[in-house]
């Protein structure tokens, strides 16, 4: 992957431009089996399958979403987010689901949080 400006690219073998995967697209991160990318548009939590369908994960009373990053797992994908705990860092299911606050300090405890 490529990213410019906001716009993600897929790049062939020899590094030439193949497809744009989205548009808009800040802090992009791939999952472990490098099936799905999760990244932040528009104010909104997205994954993108690797069939090219993209979902928004519901993060309502959530702002500022920064930062998503997969477990090691896959199973989760934990953010930095405002909420009325200041900004914490929160996780949600890939497939879907409700958010729940993963640790009450700021973006510098993602690392920990993600090594339990």
């Amino acid at each position: 992957m490529l990213a410019d400006q906001g716009i993600l690219y897929r790049l062939d073998a020899s590094g030439t431009v193949e497809t744009i995967v989205a548009e808009g697209a800040r802090h992009p991160t791939g999952s472990p089996d490098r099936t799905r990318l999760a990244f932040v548009r528009s104010h909104t939590l997205r994954v993108r399958e690797s069939s090219g369908l993209v979902r928004s994960l519901p993060t309502p009373c959530l702002t500022g979403l920064n930062w998503p990053e997969f477990s090691s797992n896959g199973q989760w994908i934990y953010f930095s987010a405002r909420a009325t705990c200041g900004t914490c860092i929160h996780r949600i299911p890939t497939g879907g689901g409700s958010p729940e606050q993963a640790a009450s300090a700021g973006l510098f405890a993602l690392d920990a949080v993600l090594q339990r």
